[in-house]
């Protein structure tokens, strides 16, 4: 298989495709597009119907934005990490409780 070196790799800095964004931040496609309905996206330009790009200065403005949060951020971002908390402390006092827990479990016999 031939390997084409005029193709970009995703995720350098002249990948402007909304891949190439998302390689560079770490970003999962439903991380991606769940932040426009936060309006915390990047601006997207649109070339024609199946040309998006995302310009230097438009992701430079989305790292400067996601750099410094705002304080109704910080509290969300506060809040939603007590509910996992929350979760996770739950989801062990039942597996505690379980007869399958590995602490109820008897030593085989190896002989």
């Amino acid at each position: 298989m031939r390997s084409n070196s005029s193709a970009i790799e995703p995720g350098s800095t002249k990948d402007r495709t909304i891949t190439g964004f998302r390689a560079r931040h770490t970003m999962s496609k439903a991380g991606y597009y769940r932040l426009p309905k936060k309006v915390r996206a990047a601006l997207e330009t649109v070339y024609g119907p199946r040309t998006i790009r995302i310009t230097k200065k438009a992701e430079a403005e989305f790292d400067r934005r996601h750099a410094r949060p705002t304080n109704t951020e910080i509290r969300l971002l506060a809040k939603m990490q007590a509910k996992r908390i929350a979760t996770a402390k739950k989801a062990a006092a039942a597996s505690l409780k379980s007869e399958r827990h590995v602490s109820k479990r008897r030593r085989r016999n190896r002989n």
